[in-house]
């Protein structure tokens, strides 16, 4: 149902902005990759069209890195290295839980406009500087696995 949800908001805020649509997911409900090329779900693609407009775009980006360069917005070569090493973490069996990947990633989307407000004030920081400060403090180090807000308390080992 979350999904439904997201969809219902995205497809609100394209009318209300008249604006196209951009989704960075990894989320197959949304699309597939096929040779590192993400691609809109057809049927979500169609409901867009019918319900905003067939001449707006409405683009998936599994990178936010990729996605921000839609938007001109600087990315570094260093934020790209440390994108590819959260998701790397996220993937893998001891990372990060969805959870706090979605937080990492809510953090990421509202601090984006301070930056770039910021960066343009004082003409010194880069419009994404910052933002992968915030993932780094989810994992405090290499070795050590990310802490949980998981209430239920740790998982049984298979």
């Amino acid at each position: 149902m979350g999904d439904a949800i997201n969809w219902e908001w995205m497809i609100h805020c394209a009318i209300e902005r008249t604006a196209e649509l951009v989704i960075v997911t990894r989320d197959s409900d949304y699309g597939l990759v096929i040779d590192n090329t993400p691609y809109i779900n057809d049927h979500l693609r169609q409901e867009f069209g019918d319900r905003v407009s067939q001449k707006r775009k409405i683009l998936l980006y599994t990178k936010l890195s990729d996605a921000l360069k839609h938007f001109k917005v600087e990315v570094t070569p260093a934020e790209k290295i440390e994108e590819e090493k959260l998701l790397s973490k996220a993937a893998s069996p001891e990372g990060a839980k969805t959870e706090e990947v979605l937080d990492a990633l809510i953090g990421l989307l509202k601090a984006p406009a301070k930056s770039m407000d910021e960066a343009k004030a004082d003409n010194a920081n880069s419009a994404s500087e910052g933002l992968l400060e915030l993932l780094r403090g989810l994992w405090p180090s290499q070795n050590e696995p990310p802490a949980t807000h998981d209430e239920k308390g740790p998982e049984p080992s298979s």
